[in-house]
């Protein structure tokens, strides 16, 4: 699980995770794009609809099976990209795949490509850095999931929000 500052963040957690298995969740709207679908779609993505709630089900429990299967799932769970950098609040659905299938949850921050891309800017900005930190994996095994997204969601903060302020 990662912030979301750009649409860059895609292609920098590929070129940074470790895992050779990752298949992403992204919203169906994306999935709509021309090429950009198709390319989801053959990369093995995992096309949920927000706005139908049995549809979103179904594809958490297909997520599910990939997880036991062995595959490593990422995803948003601020289910947006941030405006300006600033950690949005978390949604659940990530953290109920991580309890449903016993799965830990590597936290990962990722900060600076928003400076890059910024949302709703087609112009990149050249020179920028960003940084990608992997936290150690949160076993999610008894855990109920209000403290679990809390320690998520503190991580991307001390990792994201706070680095930002300081090199800003």
């Amino acid at each position: 699980m990662s912030n979301h500052q750009s649409h860059l963040d895609i292609p920098v957690l590929y070129a940074t995770l470790p895992s050779p298995t990752i298949r992403m969740l992204g919203k169906k709207e994306l999935f709509r794009i021309p090429i950009w679908g198709r390319g989801l779609r053959a990369a093995e993505f995992i096309e949920v609809d927000r706005s139908n709630h049995a549809r979103a089900i179904k594809s958490i429990e297909y997520a599910a099976r990939l997880v036991r299967d062995g595959v490593s799932i990422y995803l948003a769970p601020e289910g947006t990209r941030s405006r300006d950098g600033s950690i949005g609040a978390l949604k659940k659905g990530g953290f109920h795949l991580a309890l449903a299938t016993g799965a830990p949850i590597v936290p990962v921050a990722i900060r600076g490509t928003i400076d890059i891309l910024p949302r709703g800017s087609r112009v990149m900005k050249t020179g920028q850095r960003v940084d990608v930190t992997i936290g150690a994996p949160i076993a999610v095994e008894g855990r109920e999931l209000a403290p679990l997204m809390t320690e998520v969601r503190d991580f991307l903060v001390n990792n994201v929000e706070r680095g930002r302020s300081a090199t800003a």
